[in-house]
């Protein structure tokens, strides 16, 4: 037993409530994680901070948001560089540029360009932004991205019924390849439980997220959130959790 899986093994072996399976695959997870990062877990105490660039609307109110998280976003919808170089000032490092989507599913960053070009050229701020699904001619306007974020849905069926779009999976996968194409850094998230089909969803996504080489991988985890439609929606099953995090690996 190598010192990776002898770590890995003292790590799970306490568990109680997963499966044999599930441990087994856990293990072969961690202990590749351990080769590649060591035993270390990095916290990162200054966060970037998260910019709304449409305050609190949004025109899809997807069903497992319905515009709450918007609210814990700083409003930049008519002030974005004043606000970016004032966080500059005070010692952030970076922003995420995010808010509500249009009809059409995107994120309006390209009525901002002008200030995101100010920013870049006046502060050291790294910008992530949330953009949804984009076109080729959209994905060519966003070379001042550090890091692209996008949603990664492996089931037409989540796209229309929770999203609200008339898109499917092949618009989702585009948004990679258009970004892959101009060499943007991607960071694919992939949300556990937002689907009701089951693991299947998860997995197509992780697929999907695989062929462009993406820089780093997030799993978010549903949580049913209050005064949204899906409030009563339950958490996913933890074993479901661990298949994904331990396939992505």
């Amino acid at each position: 037993m190598t010192t990776a899986e002898r770590i890995a093994a003292e790590e799970i072996s306490h568990l109680t409530l997963v499966s044999k399976s599930l441990k087994d695959e856990m293990l072969k997870s961690f202990t590749r994680r351990i080769e590649l990062f060591e035993n270390v877990i990095h916290f990162y105490p200054q966060p970037f901070t998260p910019l709304s660039l449409t305050a609190d609307r949004c025109q899809l109110s997807c069903k497992h948001c319905n515009k709450h998280y918007l609210q814990h976003m700083i409003d930049t919808s008519q002030n974005l560089a004043d606000v970016a170089e004032q966080l500059h000032n005070r010692g952030t490092i970076g922003i995420i540029l995010s808010g509500g989507s249009t009809r059409d599913g995107y994120v309006p960053l390209y009525q901002h360009t002008k200030d995101i070009n100010k920013i870049k050229e006046n502060t050291p701020l790294l910008i992530s932004a949330h953009i949804g699904m984009i076109t080729k001619e959209q994905a060519k306007q966003l070379h001042f991205l550090d890091t692209a974020l996008a949603d990664v849905i492996g089931d037409n069926r989540t796209i229309h019924d929770i999203l609200g779009l008339e898109k499917t999976c092949d618009d989702v996968e585009k948004t990679l390849e258009y970004l892959n194409d101009e060499k943007i850094p991607i960071a694919p998230h992939i949300i556990v439980g937002l689907s009701d089909e089951g693991l299947e969803s998860e997995l197509h996504a992780l697929e999907i997220a695989k062929k462009y080489n993406p820089i780093t991988l997030v799993i978010v985890v549903f949580i049913p959130t209050p005064n949204t439609p899906l409030g009563d929606r339950n958490l996913p099953e933890i074993s479901n959790v661990i298949k994904v995090i331990t396939t992505a690996r």
